[in-house]
């Protein structure tokens, strides 16, 4: 549900942006947005309490970004609030992202590591996944040291799991489908 919310809010603001040319200014507000939002703790429960009435969080939200994003980005987001969606900001910010990569004709693949990758990982992936492809690609680097070693990537929603942990997995599922029991 809240990734359809979250959807809804996101093209809306996307086509207004594409209709300005602003498509890039409204995801750097949206993030601005939703980093401060994250970075303090008592903003976030102020913006999503129930007990603090719409008006007022409109207010804070006004006076905190006005200056400092653009006015359709302000006016969705007192948007959000009237309708009561504002625990989906963070939903509707990366709603927005995937959107406006979509639109560029980017991808983006999240690379997990157990350990940290040599330096000229990111660039090989990159040339390999564009060649592969035929779009731009964008790497996110990331560390999850329970996938023991290996890699995993993922693009979209498909993951491609070349990690030992995700092999171990598929042992077990395997040995737990054998005649003779669970391990």
């Amino acid at each position: 549900m809240n990734e359809l919310v979250a959807d809804r809010y996101a093209r809306a603001l996307l086509e207004i942006g594409m209709q300005k040319g602003n498509t890039d200014v409204y995801y750097r507000d949206l993030k601005y947005i939703g980093d401060h939002l994250n970075m303090y703790e008592p903003l976030r429960k102020a913006v999503e309490a129930p007990s603090v009435p719409s008006s007022v969080k409109k207010n804070i939200l006004i006076e905190l970004f006005f200056k400092r994003v653009e006015k359709d980005v302000i006016n969705t987001l007192c948007l959000i609030v009237d309708k009561e969606r504002q625990q989906y900001i963070d939903d509707i910010i990366r709603c927005y992202w995937k959107r406006l990569n979509e639109l560029k004709n980017i991808i983006v693949a999240t690379v997990v590591t157990a350990v940290p990758a040599p330096a000229d990982m990111p660039a090989k992936l990159k040339a390999t996944l564009t060649k592969q492809t035929g779009r731009q690609v964008e790497i996110i680097m990331k560390e999850d040291p329970s996938i023991i070693g290996g890699i995993q990537i993922i693009v979209d929603d498909n993951i491609h799991d070349f990690s030992i942990r995700g092999r171990l997995d598929g042992l077990e599922k395997h040995m737990n489908n054998l005649p003779i029991g669970k391990f």
